[in-house]
């Protein structure tokens, strides 16, 4: 959200202002970083899960834990990579101004914002589902069923 005022106040001044302190030459690099990075992970969780060692190697489960804001990072960086990098050649007229701006009108983008918003709603439903379903199935059946003996209340506040 910061970069979304920041960006709006680059645009409005009346000198042309990259986006302080982001350069497109390190914003690419950061994205190709993060991607390495889950790549890797990706990579190590995919042996593991053959070698049927992935639930012993805590390291790898809470870099994958631990890697979900990497992908943001990785989106983010991408696009101040793209706007800042198109921006020059915006301002100094090598780029023609309707050249620089996407050719769809405004409603196809809040179309497309609302496609990707269900479509992150329902991935987000799907993995809360999972999440809270997984330790069933992956625990033993001793550990998750319901105890056997029932004991009521009235019986542990009896003392003998």
């Amino acid at each position: 959200m910061v970069w979304f005022w920041v960006s709006i106040l680059a645009m409005s001044s009346s000198s042309f202002v990259l986006l302080d302190g982001f350069d497109p030459f390190f914003g690419f690099r950061i994205m190709v970083g993060s991607w390495l990075l889950l790549l890797g992970v990706a990579w190590a969780g995919s042996y593991l899960v053959v070698k049927r060692r992935i639930e012993n190697n805590r390291p790898l489960l809470w870099m994958t834990f631990l890697g979900f804001p990497v992908a943001f990072v990785a989106i983010v960086t991408r696009w101040l990579t793209a706007e800042v990098g198109r921006q020059p050649w915006a301002v100094y007229h090598v780029l023609k101004t309707a050249d620089a701006m996407t050719p769809f009108p405004a409603h196809a983008a809040t179309v497309s914002l609302l496609v990707y918003g269900v479509a992150f709603l329902v991935i987000a439903v799907f993995r809360a589902v999972h999440v809270h379903r997984l330790p069933r199935a992956l625990l033993p059946r001793s550990l998750t069923a319901a105890p056997a003996i029932r004991v009521s209340n009235e019986d542990l506040l009896e003392v003998n």
